[in-house]
């Protein structure tokens, strides 16, 4: 069953000469339980490509349906209740909460939507990824590795029907590197997830169900 779809995708940004094309005409369709990479050089497109299908920026045209739900009908609002609901992000940059310590980074998403927390279930996040010792840690205390294990714990922690990641693997040692493609597959495999990874690592992308590549804001086919 299709989870993602997305129908020629344009985004532009400025306008007259300053006109610049980020992604053209790309269309894809992801079905329940694919690990998905997204590879090309820099520039390519990849990052916006994943910010559009994750409702982080409207697109000029094209669609993109979740669940057969239409992002581009859904209000602002709307919106961000069905992303925090649905999808789960992997930040480059981590975009963990400064004020807030790693347990309460991991289940923000969670509290922010009433819902309860499934104390096992992040117990065994938190495990898998090595934070036992770093949970009362202030984010400005981590180094740049643990910050993306908690970011990763993050996204995966509301059990979110897609995963969205920007180069989870690009700040940890290959040890790790090797056990986060694991959680990353098994939320795809075993879970039913829509996993969408964008990567530089080749190790990464070849244990991928699905390799994607963009050239020229295009998928090449």
């Amino acid at each position: 069953m299709s989870i993602l779809k997305a129908e020629n995708l344009v985004k532009i940004y400025g306008q007259g000469e300053n006109e610049v094309k980020a992604l053209n005409n790309v269309s894809l369709e992801i079905e329940e339980g694919e690990f998905v990479s997204i590879v090309g050089s820099s520039g390519s497109g990849k990052s916006t490509l994943l910010n559009m299908l994750g409702g982080l920026d409207r697109l000029t045209s094209g669609d993109i349906y979740i669940n057969n739900k239409k992002l581009g009908d859904m209000k602002d609002e709307e919106l961000t209740i069905f992303r925090r609901r649905n999808i789960g992000f992997v930040f480059q940059n981590y975009n963990l909460v400064p004020i807030l310590n790693v347990y309460e980074n991991i289940v923000l998403p969670i509290e922010l939507d009433g819902m309860k927390i499934d104390e096992e279930y992040i117990d065994s996040i938190i495990n898998t990824l090595g934070l036992n010792q770093k949970l009362t840690n202030m984010p400005n205390n981590l180094s740049g590795g643990q910050q993306q294990r908690v970011a990763i714990a993050r996204a995966i922690a509301t059990k979110p029907a897609i995963i969205l990641a920007d180069e989870p693997t690009g700040n940890l040692d290959s040890d790790t590197e090797e056990e986060i493609i694991e959680i990353l597959k098994t939320s795809a495999h075993k879970h039913g997830k829509c996993v969408i990874v964008v990567t530089h690592s080749k190790d990464l992308a070849n244990k991928s169900d699905v390799i994607l590549e963009l050239k020229d804001k295009k998928l090449v086919l």
